[in-house]
């Protein structure tokens, strides 16, 4: 899979150091693989959630990776990272 933006893991990384082992270790396991559809993508994370439309979150220690995943073309759009706590604001923000 084609990971768009490795950027965006980096930089979030730089400000939570204890995140970088962890985000690079998903970044090369999703660039290895082929993902057909969500079942395969749950057989390598098995917490991942899936909230429709090909929206993905990542639990990665102690962060949550927010992705578009397009199947058809191969590519991981990255949309969000954030911490527990940055996730959990936006999202009851989202809900109001």
């Amino acid at each position: 899979m084609r990971v768009i933006a490795r950027r965006t893991l980096n930089q979030f990384a730089e400000r939570h150091a204890e995140t970088k082992v962890r985000l690079d270790g998903w970044y090369h396991m999703v660039k290895r693989a082929t993902y057909a559809g969500p079942h395969h993508v749950q057989r390598d994370f098995p917490t991942v959630s899936f909230l429709g439309d090909g929206v993905t979150v990542f639990n990665i220690g102690s962060c949550r990776l927010e992705v578009h995943m397009r199947y058809d073309l191969g590519i991981v759009f990255i949309r969000s990272i954030d911490t527990h706590e940055e996730y959990d604001r936006r999202n009851k923000a989202r809900k109001k």
